[in-house]
């Protein structure tokens, strides 16, 4: 009988004082630090528009040094060159046939657009 009484207070004082511990802990734990403010400040960082344009540069360059070693391009192989999308692909092709001041042609094929230089 008196061996487990003196068992009940051990083990009592043990899960007290593991109780105390632990809510010491939580406490400190919880403590909330004030937060931290970061500036970032850019200069002369070129927008999307400019970035964009300088792209559609070298996607030219690309097609033109495409072109001087093959005859034709189509919408595929250039979508596949650049990785662009099949769709911005052609745009893009098409556009640059548009301008007239690049030496890119659409030549006429009956199922799939073709692009060769002037």
């Amino acid at each position: 009988m008196k061996r487990n009484v003196m068992t009940k207070t051990l083990v009592a004082a043990i899960l007290m004082g593991s109780l105390t511990i632990n809510a010491t802990a939580q406490r400190h734990h919880h403590h909330r630090h004030a937060p931290v403010v970061t500036t970032v400040i850019t200069t002369g960082a070129p927008g999307k528009a400019v970035a964009a344009k300088s792209m559609q540069r070298e996607r030219f360059a690309m097609l033109s040094n495409y072109l001087d070693t093959h005859k034709t391009i189509s919408v595929k192989k250039y979508a596949k060159l650049t990785g662009l999308k099949r769709s911005a692909a052609e745009a893009e092709l098409d556009a640059f046939a548009a301008d007239r001041s690049k030496p890119i042609v659409r030549v006429k094929d009956s199922k799939k657009k073709i692009y060769t230089k002037r």
